[in-house]
């Protein structure tokens, strides 16, 4: 049956052994079995006392009689972590034990409680910290909250403004609140840094709040959970970037509701927020048509940029043409990433393809701009608009890519000029441009991924992966998507580090989570792509594609897939058959693609980075660099 594995001990005639799932004891000197038991699992190793057999099984303890197995009492185990209990051991009065990365006493709950109050009456946001983690196991929510706000509110006194935001974002990570309490963390962070005395934070801790703002508005987003309108306006004034304020606006128009939450929207249009009127904008348009046109009117001469775009964007949704020349007028907004939503959002308007680049110097934007005004001229009064405009925030165009030879990491702006590029401390292979403007890479050489900022500084970091990460995928949620060729492994990883773990044989090389829920995911080993559900079932796969290194899913539901042992990059339909698309050109061990919005294909190899036209017969643009492993547009 069950393997025995250990030696628990010997207590008079008997000698006691264990597993993972069973525990005996044997006749010491006939070896005959006298009892077995089995038992959960147990993670540990238990130990033999003169009383009982003690045996950690999961989260808790179970005591066994000596002489017939019998149970006599299985004691749940509080612990600060999701850690099973550990590997136990005795000095005749209390239990000891070794767990993951700590060593650590066994007493009651009560009298730990009690130790960890006077803790806390000392000032110790730490173990105010370690009573909250007790809590959140036992479910008391109310018990939970207190405890995290009382830690941050001790840390304040004790540490610098930093210090201190930075422990309580990595607890209400660790809580999980911007996945399962979205709400509750943007009303957490309102109310401590929208309030007159709220700290000053640096720039690494806003980068941080940044996070768990997008994360908690994205899961709102997603879930489309109503009742949040409220708590998504009220964190208006730490919207500091523009990425933050379009998920925003996104969350808002996802959850706001017509029979609640119309006076709400009113207030923050008519407001003298920025912030506030230009998330609102949109869901005020959808949810009061007539009401919103005359107070949106009014922001197209706001002197916030964000404002006129957001205003322009809603109106010409509700079937108005007068915006259009707010668009060409913000084509020449200080704000780069302003000029870009706004051509962005003439040419999805008009399907005019006029060329124009935001980063490009004055001059060049000038012949963009000149260009817009003369077809607006021209033909903007008659010409037929597409409503609605698309939500999602489209891309900037810029382009990053890792060379694992050189340690490198270059970014390209819309134009194909070179931004920057760094020297990494490490051998990179993935990599992932975020909306934050900080960078995402795997190094192989480590066995981690590191984030870092746009000035190259690490903000985080997972060690000790169980494998390669050959690919990485920041979600929505916050977390980050590792696929682990050499060990078979996908994982998933939350911001405070946890990892959820699962076997997917056949070496997938990379895995790509759907807006459906579901994940995408290359097998080089059996020349497979499949695409699995939440349950890891199968929902749909494709064969024979000889040695599928990098896949990404496209809008029309056809699949992008590179071939490495063929050099080869093909586009397969939803019945996992090629199309008439594929890479027409020479590559020497093509590693990773990227369809981009206008059409075009950009497809590393050993030799660099290749843009090939929309018919995949010809290279549009490249750039030379030995062994460029991935590609990331943004």
């Amino acid at each position: 049956g069950s393997t025995a594995s250990y030696c628990v001990g010997v207590m008079g005639r008997g000698l006691f052994v264990a597993g993972r799932n069973v525990v005996r004891r044997y006749d010491m000197p006939s070896g005959r079995l006298v009892w077995e038991k089995e038992i959960g699992d147990s993670f540990g190793r238990g130990v033999l006392t003169d009383d009982a057999l003690y045996l950690p099984v999961k989260d808790s303890i179970l005591k066994l009689d000596l002489e017939k197995g019998k149970e006599i009492v299985q004691v749940g185990v509080a612990l600060a972590t999701n850690d099973p209990v550990g590997n136990l051991y005795s000095d005749g009065e209390k239990l000891w034990v070794t767990g993951g990365g700590r060593v650590y006493a066994m007493t009651n709950l009560d009298h730990r409680l009690a130790m960890l109050e006077k803790q806390i009456e000392g000032g110790d946001g730490d173990a105010q910290l370690n009573r909250m983690r007790i809590f959140a196991k036992a479910k008391q929510p109310d018990k939970v909250l207190a405890d995290l706000r009382g830690a941050y509110e001790r840390f304040q006194k004790s540490h610098s403004a930093d210090e201190a935001a930075l422990k309580f974002f990595a607890a209400i990570n660790e809580l999980r609140l911007t996945q399962e309490k979205p709400g509750l963390a943007l009303e957490l962070l309102a109310d401590y840094y929208t309030r007159p005395t709220a700290p000053a934070l640096g720039k690494d801790a806003i980068g941080r709040r940044g996070d768990i703002i997008s994360s908690a508005l994205s899961t709102i987003k997603l879930k489309k959970a109503p009742g949040q309108a409220a708590a998504v306006l009220g964190l208006a004034p730490l919207l500091d970037q523009d990425y933050l304020l379009l998920s925003a606006a996104q969350a808002l128009d996802a959850t706001a509701q017509p029979d609640k939450d119309v006076e709400r929207l009113k207030q923050a249009v008519a407001g003298e927020t920025p912030a506030a009127q230009a998330m609102a904008a949109g869901a005020l348009a959808k949810a009061a048509p007539q009401e919103a046109k005359e107070m949106l009117s009014k922001l197209l001469t706001a002197p916030d940029d964000r404002v006129k775009l957001a205003a322009a964007r809603a109106l010409v949704n509700l079937g108005e043409r007068g915006p259009l020349p707010v668009f060409l007028q913000l084509l020449e907004s200080e704000n780069p990433r302003m000029r870009a939503h706004s051509h962005q959002s003439l040419r999805a308007l008009t399907g005019q393809t006029i060329a124009f680049s935001s980063d490009a110097v004055p001059e060049e934007r000038a012949k963009g701009v000149a260009a817009w005004k003369t077809w607006l001229d021209k033909e903007g009064a008659a010409a037929k608009l597409s409503i609605p405009l698309p939500d999602a925030e489209l891309p900037l165009g810029r382009i990053l890519i890792a060379s694992y030879d050189q340690q490198t990491l270059i970014e390209f702006d819309a134009s194909r000029k070179e931004r920057w590029r760094t020297r990494l401390p490490g051998f990179p292979w993935a990599c992932q441009g975020l909306p934050n403007g900080n960078r995402l890479i795997s190094f192989l050489n480590q066995n981690a991924i590191i984030e870092f900022s746009e000035d190259g500084k690490e903000v985080w970091r997972k060690d000790r992966l169980p494998g390669h990460a050959q690919s990485l995928q920041r979600l929505p949620n916050g977390n980050t998507l590792i696929a682990c060729v050499n060990t078979h492994n996908i994982v998933e990883i939350t911001p405070s580090g946890e990892s959820t773990t699962f076997n997917i044989p056949g070496g997938p090389a990379c895995a790509r989570r759907l807006e459906n829920g579901n994940t995408l995911i290359s097998l080089m080993h059996t020349n497979r792509v499949i695409e699995i559900d939440k349950n890891q079932k199968t929902v749909w796969e494709a064969r024979n594609l000889n040695g599928p290194s990098c896949v990404e899913r496209l809008e029309n539901g056809n699949t992008l897939v590179v071939q490495q042992y063929t050099g080869q990059v093909v586009e397969i339909d939803a019945k996992g058959q090629k199309t008439g698309w594929a890479a027409k050109v020479s590559l020497v061990n093509p590693t990773c693609v990227k369809r981009l919005p206008s059409g075009t294909t950009l497809i590393t190899d050993q030799n660099g980075l290749h843009e090939l036209d929309e018919k995949g017969e010809a290279i549009r643009w490249e750039h030379r660099l030995n062994n460029t492993t991935c590609v990331s547009s943004y």
